[in-house]
């Protein structure tokens, strides 16, 4: 228990910017016990608060969406570190990246869900707006910093490179769900 409690607070000072990657053990069982984590957890949040306007689209594809978010970004970080000639690093890296993901979940799905829900004049949903908005700068942040202690490169590519992973995650969705493009017109 020592060890799951030292692994979360070392997920905890990820997210703060307080440590690296290179301080979690090399597992693949944590990294898949963090991978379920992070997928349980948003189970219980959204199960937990209360239910928002029916989004086409959005429902019938929030298992496989997860799934897909996972898939990709495993990919994602496994071609990188291909690139650079340090597949050892994999483990490490992904973990601490769903790591930073898990802690910030929380926080992030309920602002965004607060966003929607309250209405769009309201300032209580701009100050939910600027939640998540700031959150996902952070989050871009902190997983651009383990990137670049996996790779090596500067920290302004990495950053690049984490946002590129969200938005080629986000193509693919609409390639594979097309109505989703529902939600774009929403927004």
């Amino acid at each position: 228990m020592k060890s799951v409690t030292a692994t979360l607070a070392l997920f905890r000072d990820l997210a703060l910017l307080r440590r690296g990657p290179e301080e979690l053990p090399v597992s693949w069982a944590w990294l898949v016990a963090t991978i379920v984590a992070q997928a349980l957890l948003g189970i219980v949040i959204t199960a937990l608060l209360p239910p928002l306007p029916p989004t086409p689209g959005l429902e019938d594809h929030s298992l496989a969406l997860m799934a897909l978010d996972v898939a990709v970004t495993l990919l994602w970080g496994w071609a990188i570190l291909q690139a650079v000639g340090a597949p050892e690093r994999f483990r490490q890296m992904m973990t601490a990246v769903f790591g930073i993901q898990l802690v910030l979940e929380p926080i992030l799905s309920i602002a965004a869900w607060a966003m929607v829900y309250l209405e769009k004049n309201s300032a209580w949903a701009v100050g939910a707006q600027l939640l998540v908005t700031g959150l996902s700068m952070w989050g871009v942040v902190a997983l651009a910093r383990v990137l670049r202690s996996a790779t090596g490169w500067p920290l302004f590519p990495c950053g690049v490179l984490v946002i590129a992973q969200t938005v080629v995650t986000y193509l693919i969705a609409l390639a594979i769900f097309p109505d989703m493009a529902a939600l774009l017109k929403q927004a």
